[in-house]
């Protein structure tokens, strides 16, 4: 099993869609997973942690279907192995609750997903340049 770069966990098409347009522009060429909703990203958790891997990111939406997001940041963050993984929140949401909650819950950052292709753009090269090139994992 391979080392993922990313693990980005959302069950937007259109918004992981330009999320890999947006690592292209930056010359990212790190390996991504995907996982369309917090139960499949649980499983797939597991399956690093019994293979003893860890992504260097999750990147992770609140609202999907099966398992809510905040959900599945709660079992990341319990478990020994999985909780040293970085996990950046990236929702729609602006609410005040969504916020307090995930970083109660003990999310690295919480992220308001940019609205337009620049603003996300400059959020990704933030990202990377901090947790990749700065930050020791």
């Amino acid at each position: 099993m391979k080392i993922y770069d990313f693990v980005y966990i959302d069950d937007c098409e259109p918004d992981y869609l330009i999320f890999l347009e947006v690592l292209e522009e930056l010359n990212f060429k790190g390996n991504v997973k995907r996982l369309v909703d917090g139960e499949l990203g649980h499983e797939f958790l597991l399956q690093l942690k019994q293979a003893e891997k860890k992504p260097k990111l999750i990147i992770l939406d609140l609202n999907m279907p099966i398992l809510h997001g905040m959900d599945l940041l709660k079992i990341i963050k319990m478990d020994e192995f999985l909780r040293t993984i970085p996990v950046i929140i990236m929702s729609s949401s602006e609410y005040e609750k969504d916020i307090q909650n995930s970083y109660f819950n003990y999310a690295n950052s919480y992220i308001v997903k940019p609205d337009d292709y620049d603003s996300l753009l400059k959020t990704m090269e933030c990202i990377i340049n901090y947790w990749f090139k700065i930050v020791k994992l």
